[in-house]
């Protein structure tokens, strides 16, 4: 990718971040945003919400006798995946990208 392209690449990013966290406070600056998402535990909340669904969802398809639909049972393997990629890949992605800070640094 050639720089300027890597450049509005990232640029566009940021700016993707700052309208979704903007959904969530209209009336603040992006960074005052992420703060107080993390000083409500927004994520912590949501992640342990969508767990306990999954499980729930998993225990009535184990132990009771209901049929889930084919798009019900895509919708619960999406969010697995999803909390997977948050637990096993956000993780090496916060290591790269903090990296990428550094080196832009020096």
């Amino acid at each position: 990718m050639k720089k300027d392209l890597a450049n509005q690449c990232v640029t566009t990013c940021r700016k993707s971040l700052e309208m979704i966290i903007k959904s969530f406070f209209p009336n603040s600056n992006g960074e005052l945003k992420i703060e107080q998402l993390s000083k409500i535990n927004y994520f912590d909340r949501l992640f342990n919400e969508v767990a306990n669904l999954i499980r729930i969802l998993g225990n009535s398809a184990m132990h009771e006798n209901i049929s889930f639909l084919k798009e019900d049972a895509e919708d619960v393997l999406e969010s697995t995946i999803i909390l997977s990629e948050i637990l096993f890949v956000l993780n090496k992605k916060v290591e790269k990208l903090n990296a990428i800070r550094n080196k832009i640094k020096n």
